[in-house]
């Protein structure tokens, strides 16, 4: 057990055997703690403090991480440690000695190079400090970084403004990745890994870790349906596996390109006999197949993330909107999938529950991105844009809207004659009445011009 804290005098528990949030057992009182997620490795060696502060502060550090390894998600303390080991490095610098204790002017001095935004990664750890009252923090700093008001998460922001190098994709940019994507995979410039890979980030814009989870028991069909479940995230406890969003339908041809996948990069390596089942969906390359039902012999977060980002830095997709070469993140495509089901006017909830959100609020910023998408293109373009978005979102529009663009000074349409294009130019067509509207309108050969009809060959 952790040994009790007697005024400023701190007793260390000397036993050596504990659990991470996630059932990792590690020997805490060595300096050396280790463990592997699906981000990769996380580790902690406090053999770094000691030099740079006194083996009281160090101690203290160590009891307050044990805390968040047994009780908090292990990827977020990673950062966490690397944080508290810059302010403890800087302080050492300006104080010329091994570090004793920390105060408020030090926090203040870690907060002015530039740190500022990294304060909510290092504020569990000060406000665990400050639950167990252990030495090596005083009040005063920890009074102090709390009332620090940390930036908003920039996250939001990217999506609401559409951040050209972090934000969704354009519509325009989206097609452009989707072209050249498919166009290298036919003419074996991507492998089948990197294709299928990228294909699953782009259509379901999971996060890394989620996919990094992923086995191939996760892939099912029946009949005409084939659906897909995704891994919840978990922010303590185990397994990793426990939870998971509900089945989600998945297009004919994603399913095509994940089975041949698997048919070729994981069943083909596998020993026979084996369970195909519990192998990972994206298995390390270049190395051997293993069958588990924990996480051992998946690739991690960032290994994906990087071969994501890699097989398009190699593609040099250049975006028509800015004229530079479009980055890749698994973040963006996962923005950018989130952003389409709002502008298709999906709810906060219907969002959340795709992106596996707990929280729908969450979810609001891709409405507030579509909202404001729509109002800037109604801005630039005018009444006009009206009758053209509905022509995408498949409406049927009427003569009288068409001919009221056509004679507008201002619309960017005038002069345009666009009745016909799904219009009905002699009001004889029942495909309202019929219930096939609006597609049949856009097919319908009593509105084609006149000129033209006599060119137009009979559907057999």
């Amino acid at each position: 057990m952790i040994g009790p804290v007697i005024g400023r005098n701190l007793v260390i528990g000397t036993d050596r055997h504990a659990s991470a949030s996630d059932g990792t057992p590690f020997d805490p009182s060595t300096d050396l703690w280790s463990f592997r997620t699906r981000s990769g490795h996380v580790n902690l060696n406090f053999a770094g403090l000691r030099g740079i502060a006194e083996d009281q502060l160090v101690d203290a550090s160590k009891m307050a991480f044990r805390v968040l390894v047994q009780t908090r998600n292990l990827i977020r303390f990673r950062a966490c440690y690397s944080q508290f080991k810059i302010l403890v490095e800087l302080t050492r610098q300006l104080k010329d000695r091994p570090v004793p204790e920390l105060d408020a002017e030090d926090i203040a001095s870690w907060c002015a190079r530039g740190n500022a935004a990294y304060l909510g990664q290092l504020r569990p750890l000060l406000q665990t400090w400050q639950t167990l009252r252990l030495p090596g923090i005083l009040t005063e700093a920890q009074d102090f970084a709390a009332q620090i008001k940390v930036p908003s998460s920039s996250d939001k922001d990217v999506v609401r403004t559409w951040d050209p190098d972090a934000g969704a994709y354009r519509p325009s940019e989206d097609s452009a990745l989707k072209a050249a994507l498919d166009s290298a995979f036919n003419e074996g410039i991507v492998e089948l890994y990197d294709y299928a890979l990228a294909r699953t980030f782009r259509g379901l814009g999971m996060r890394p870790a989620q996919l990094a989870a992923m086995k191939c028991c996760d892939l099912r069909s029946g009949g005409d349906r084939n659906e897909i479940r995704i891994p919840l995230l978990k922010q303590r406890g185990i397994p990793e596996r426990e939870e998971f969003m509900p089945w989600k339908p998945i297009t004919q041809g994603l399913a095509d390109i994940l089975r041949l996948h698997i048919n070729s990069n994981v069943w083909a390596n596998l020993p026979a006999d084996e369970d195909i089942s519990l192998c990972a969906l994206f298995p390390p390359r270049g190395r051997r197949i293993e069958v588990a039902s924990s996480l051992h012999g998946h690739t991690n977060r960032d290994g994906l993330g990087k071969r994501l980002s890699a097989t398009f830095e190699r593609l040099q997709v250049v975006s028509p909107i800015t004229g530079r070469t479009i980055s890749v993140t698994p973040t963006r495509e996962r923005h950018t999938v989130l952003t389409g089901l709002a502008m298709q006017g999906c709810t906060a909830t219907e969002i959340a529950a795709n992106a596996g959100h707990s929280d729908p609020t969450s979810s609001l910023a891709y409405i507030d991105a579509s909202i404001q998408h729509f109002q800037r293109m109604e801005r630039l373009v005018g009444e006009a844009f009206i009758p053209l978005a509905d022509r995408f979102l498949g409406k049927v529009i009427r003569e009288h809207d068409d001919q009221r663009a056509h004679d507008d000074p201002d619309s960017v349409v005038r002069g345009r004659d666009l009745t016909g294009v799904g219009s009905c130019v002699d009001g004889s067509c029942g495909a309202i009445a019929a219930g096939v509207a609006p597609l049949a309108c856009y097919e319908c050969r009593k509105c084609i011009d006149p000129a033209e009809s006599a060119q137009v060959k009979p559907l057999i």
